[in-house]
């Protein structure tokens, strides 16, 4: 049914089927659920209602997961790179970080970037903010992505970079 009500206290099993199953590239759905009768109201007193949205992956018989992390740049605006999703299923970065280094091999930055999953097919393309100086004395950048489905898909991105990287247009 697209609508089940319980009641409170009680525990209802929802089971899922889908038709027809997914063949060469995983599907992904969400099961949305919402509490939408809201007690009565009682003056003086704040109603919270419950909202949850659950994603659900429906995998295909051969699970192939291909991550390809590039077009790591650094400029006068910050420094940016992209990763995409190139296989069938989704993946999960686990951490997405990026280091710039100056001439004598010493960190100058870090900047430890947020990401969410990334579905079959997905590009996304991040943008960490630099000062100027942390950009002037980088000569060297890194960006580096490790995943919850398994270190096999952890990827990596080198770039030199030169001193008139960060010039201002």
């Amino acid at each position: 049914p697209q609508r089940l009500e319980v009641a409170g206290g009680e525990t209802r099993r929802v089971r899922v089927g889908i038709r027809p199953a997914a063949e060469r590239i995983e599907r992904s759905y969400r099961v949305s659920l919402e509490q939408i009768s809201a007690p009565e109201p009682v003056p003086g007193v704040v109603a919270m209602r419950m909202r949850y949205s659950l994603p659900l992956f429906a995998q295909p018989k051969v699970r192939k997961a291909t991550v390809r992390l590039d077009g790591l740049a650094i400029d006068a605006t910050g420094v940016r790179m992209t990763l995409a999703n190139i296989g069938v299923v989704h993946v999960t970065p686990r951490r997405l970080f990026a280091t710039g280094t100056d001439a004598s091999g010493r960190t100058v930055w870090t900047r430890e970037i947020s990401t969410w999953y990334l579905l079959p097919g997905d590009t996304r393309v991040y943008h960490q903010t630099l000062t100027l100086d942390e950009c002037r004395r980088t000569r060297s950048a890194a960006a580096e992505a490790t995943f919850l489905e398994g270190t096999g898909l952890n990827v990596r991105s080198t770039l030199p970079v030169g001193p008139g990287a960060c010039a201002r247009p």
